[in-house]
């Protein structure tokens, strides 16, 4: 039988984090396939900087929650017997430095003077 535990609340913190990002990437992706639909998030505009942000801010937060000390990225004890929280602590930070390229790429780019 299930049991909560004080950890619940970050798991799904860490799945609702990803789904976001995941929706906000999907759309700068099409977007920069020249979708009608999506001519607001064109490449190098200010909305697809603000997405931009929002995608490190939420992973600067998914990093501070998650890999605290007892958070579930920084606990790679598991009663499995593998260490199962790894591959979030990996992928925190992999996220969050990809975030920040991005960011950085935006502004090198020359789109900061739009």
């Amino acid at each position: 039988m299930w049991q909560a535990t004080n950890t619940d609340g970050d798991w799904i913190f860490a799945i609702v984090a990803g789904a976001i990002s995941f929706a906000l990437s999907a759309l700068v992706i099409l977007a920069h396939y020249q979708i009608k639909m999506l001519r607001w998030l064109a490449p190098g505009s200010l909305a697809e900087l603000a997405v931009s942000f929002v995608c490190l801010c939420l992973w600067m937060v998914a990093v501070a929650i998650l890999a605290r000390d007892g958070g579930i990225a920084a606990n790679f004890s598991s009663t499995l017997g593998i260490n199962a929280t790894a591959n979030v602590y990996y992928s925190l930070w992999i996220c969050f430095f990809n975030s920040v390229y991005i960011l950085s790429k935006w502004v090198s780019g020359g789109h900061a003077n739009a």
